[in-house]
């Protein structure tokens, strides 16, 4: 092959490249052709839970017949123990919490205070909490029971 034949040939190799890179160059998508994520809809997407939830409490006197009963609208962070808390500063109820290793344990609401035959017992929707209401994190629509029962 003479010399003039591969220049020719590497010439036209050449120009076939720099024809493909424009065509690639033109078919990639600019950058107002790709997607954005919206970030607007971001910060004003509501949270997987409201900010506030509305909680039922009934706690269940030895003295009564019927449970004092709250509602009370509250942070969708808060812990029953927490609303308890919240709910005795408001309404003035007296209420002894005494921490242990294991967690909180309530020892007295009102004028009931746990001895060697009763305590106060959490309930959580009509069922025995399988949890401390320390560690019971509210849910909208939850009912919330204190009822002071013998433990033997």
């Amino acid at each position: 092959m003479n010399k003039s034949k591969l220049i020719s040939l590497l010439s036209f190799i050449g120009i076939g490249l720099v024809v493909a890179m424009f065509f690639i160059w033109q078919s990639m998508p600019t950058t107002d052709q790709i997607p954005q994520p919206d970030t607007t809809s971001l910060s004003q997407s509501p949270p997987n839970k409201p900010q506030n939830i509305k909680v039922d409490t009934k706690i269940f006197f030895p003295n009564q017949l019927e449970p004092t009963e709250f509602s009370a609208v509250t942070r969708a962070d808060s812990t029953a123990l927490q609303l308890l808390k919240d709910l005795a500063t408001k309404n003035e109820l007296e209420l002894s919490i005494k921490e242990y290793d294991f967690g909180s344990l309530v020892e007295k609401i009102g004028s009931f205070a746990q001895d060697e035959r009763k305590a106060w017992i959490f309930y959580t929707n009509g069922a025995v909490s399988s949890v401390g209401a320390a560690d019971y994190q509210l849910n909208d629509g939850d009912i919330i029971e204190w009822k002071y029962e013998s433990i033997w």
